[in-house]
């Protein structure tokens, strides 16, 4: 099985780097001039992608569809 969770780490890091904290209050706000998918547009998809894989929705159900 391939791990998502690199993918969703990974693509959380410009968030973090754009709003300079971890706080989601602080990234809420940071994002109150520009979305910050405006600036990040691949991160989101990156992030997107790999948390539908997580929930194992399709296409990436494949493995439990045989079952």
């Amino acid at each position: 099985m391939i791990s998502y969770e690199v993918t969703l780490g990974l693509s959380l890091v410009p968030v973090v780097m754009l709003a300079h904290s971890f706080s989601l209050v602080e990234i809420t706000e940071a994002q109150s001039h520009y979305p910050f998918i405006l600036v990040q547009p691949v991160s989101f998809l990156l992030f997107f992608i790999a948390a539908v894989a997580e929930i194992k929705r399709i296409p990436f159900d494949l493995p439990e569809a045989g079952e």
